[in-house]
């Protein structure tokens, strides 16, 4: 064999020896596809369980807000606002009782129109009568309405319609109890509750859940146990 036979004999085998080091079969590559493709069925079966659970806490999380926005908003501005739940319709909506008529006529010092509405005494934009009389008079809604997320239901275990906040920072609710619950739950929950909060396992009881309110002193916290 010639020199250039030999040279080219070992650049094949070179060649072949790489290629069998660093290259894949098509079992090798068809294994891997299956090992992603069972990774990618676990990810996909644990984000469907997980996920009513997520929208609930979204839910809890978006009210919990709303409770504190009221509870700020009526210190600020020396008013009651409230929160009134629509049990039926599943939904609730921020009212700010502060008696406003829907205008802005009134001026400041150097003759502007306020530039949103501003309760002071004297003023011509509110009515002393409707301020602060627990109706959800004209004009005095603030946002809303918050509905549920689809499935989701208010428990009949929420006591309450409705929870006041007063402009000291404490609140009460219209039923008279010393601490209010809203009880919200997802499709999964509603068979196993049969009118009691504690039906169900620590894994069921997880889509339900609720928040509290001490009429005492205004704090406002999750519950779900």
């Amino acid at each position: 064999m010639c020199l250039a036979s030999k040279l080219l004999f070992h650049r094949n085998m070179d060649a072949k020896i790489l290629h069998k080091e660093t290259g894949f079969t098509i079992i090798e590559l068809l294994f891997v596809i299956l090992i992603i493709g069972v990774i990618m069925s676990i990810l996909v079966i644990s984000w469907h369980s997980q996920a009513p659970i997520s929208e609930l806490n979204n839910k809890i999380l978006q009210l919990s807000m709303s409770m504190e926005y009221c509870q700020t908003k009526a210190i600020l501005t020396g008013n009651k606002w409230f929160i009134q739940f629509d049990t039926a319709a599943q939904n609730y909506i921020v009212v700010n009782d502060d008696g406003w008529l829907g205008t802005i006529t009134e001026v400041d010092m150097w003759g502007k129109k306020w530039p949103a509405r501003n309760f002071f005494v004297g003023s011509n934009d509110f009515s002393e009568d409707s301020r602060n009389n627990g109706i959800v008079d004209s004009n005095e809604f603030d946002k809303g309405p918050f509905y549920l997320g689809a499935g989701q239901k208010f428990l009949d275990a929420t006591n309450v319609t409705r929870i006041t906040f007063n402009p000291e920072g404490d609140c009460y609710n219209d039923a008279g109890l010393e601490d209010a619950d809203i009880w919200i739950a997802n499709q999964e929950y509603l068979s196993i509750y049969q009118g009691d909060i504690n039906n169900g396992t620590a894994d069921q009881r997880k889509f339900r859940q609720g928040i509290r309110v001490c009429s005492l002193t205004g704090n406002i916290e999750t519950v779900n146990n």
